[in-house]
């Protein structure tokens, strides 16, 4: 006889593999289409973070210039991207085209995992928090301007698991600590609209 801990627990691993696969499904346009920039702003994102990839690996300097567009851009001007961001990160090891469609899914997931967290401190039904958990990771607005290379509002996806800290301050003293991590992370990642528009 299975014990309630270990049911549990092997209902939330299933939830788990399935909204993996329809991640991987979901975002298979991210890698499916590696010989392409993409549409809309994504030619335009790409190109400044190989700017900032160039300028690190191949030329051993900090990244506050981009020569290659317009005569000279300042890179650090953009508020829209950093090199201390994921996709900045990623694209340092595996290319501007791949560390960008990497840190797409990996946001997704980052969106995923918090929501199930946050999910938890309502309900206990595992059905009820995969429903709310695939509603955050697929919400139709953050779609709309991923499709479009928006690349600062994957910050949405962090928001979940900081209100999950937020709202645990009572039973963790660390929680504060943990979701100001959290919300650096966002900075991070993006400096302009939705850090300012969320917080």
């Amino acid at each position: 006889m299975i014990d309630h801990k270990k049911s549990t627990l092997l209902a939330t691993l299933s939830v788990g593999c399935v909204l993996t696969l329809f991640i991987a499904v979901w975002a298979s346009g991210l890698w499916v289409a590696s010989d392409r920039w993409g549409i809309g702003d994504w030619g335009c994102n790409t190109a400044r973070l190989e700017a900032i990839r160039a300028t690190v690996v191949e030329f051993g300097q900090w990244p506050g210039n981009n020569p290659w567009i317009s005569g000279g851009l300042p890179l650090l001007g953009n508020p829209t991207l950093s090199l201390f961001s994921i996709p900045g990160v990623l694209s340092l090891f595996v290319g501007a085209h791949w560390g960008n469609q990497l840190a797409i899914l990996l946001l997704i997931y980052i969106g995923w995992a918090g929501s199930w967290l946050l999910s938890g401190l309502w309900w206990k039904e595992t059905w009820l928090r995969a429903v709310f958990s695939f509603y955050i990771i697929a919400n139709p607005a953050l779609i709309h301007h991923l499709t479009g290379g928006h690349l600062a509002f994957p910050n949405f996806y962090f928001l979940p698991a900081a209100f999950y800290f937020f709202l645990r301050w009572s039973d963790d003293p660390w929680s504060g600590l943990k979701a100001g991590a959290i919300l650096g992370l966002a900075f991070l990642h993006s400096l302009a609209y939705m850090v300012q528009y969320a917080f």
